[in-house]
């Protein structure tokens, strides 16, 4: 294990990690040595995959998912690296950023990366009027 553990909440999102072997546990191995919890949608339940995560070894937390952005600017398959992430009552959590400048290094030799903030939302937001008022 590489002190790594991933939350994800769908199977379809795991999926596109690559191949995972299940532990007996219910996590699974990544081939890169990460830890992967799949924790159904969420936030009570990504806290419990996370916990699970940590008891299991992992000592770096990474959310995965896959969403559309509220950026018209960004093109599609772009990965973000938020520097924050507000929640839906408004507090903002930072990420790292010695942690999010090596992983931004690694994937864009293969994607379009991009920053800024993330908000995160109890509901899909499909409008654009609405998704400008969050």
């Amino acid at each position: 294990m590489n002190g790594v553990g991933v939350v994800a909440a769908l199977d379809a999102e795991a999926r596109t990690l690559g191949p995972a072997v299940r532990r007996d546990d219910g996590l699974f191995f990544l081939s890169d040595g990460a830890l992967l919890a799949v924790s159904g949608m969420g936030a009570a339940l990504a806290a419990i995959a996370a916990r699970n995560l940590i008891d299991a070894g992992a000592a770096a937390l990474i959310s995965f998912g896959l969403a559309g952005g509220l950026d018209p600017l960004l093109s599609a398959g772009t990965v973000v690296l938020p520097s924050e992430v507000i929640s839906r009552d408004g507090s903002r959590f930072l990420t790292s950023r010695v942690w999010r400048e090596q992983l931004s290094a690694a994937v864009a030799k293969q994607r379009p990366v991009d920053a800024g903030a993330l908000l995160t939302s109890s509901a899909p937001i499909g409008a654009v009027a609405e998704k400008s008022a969050r």
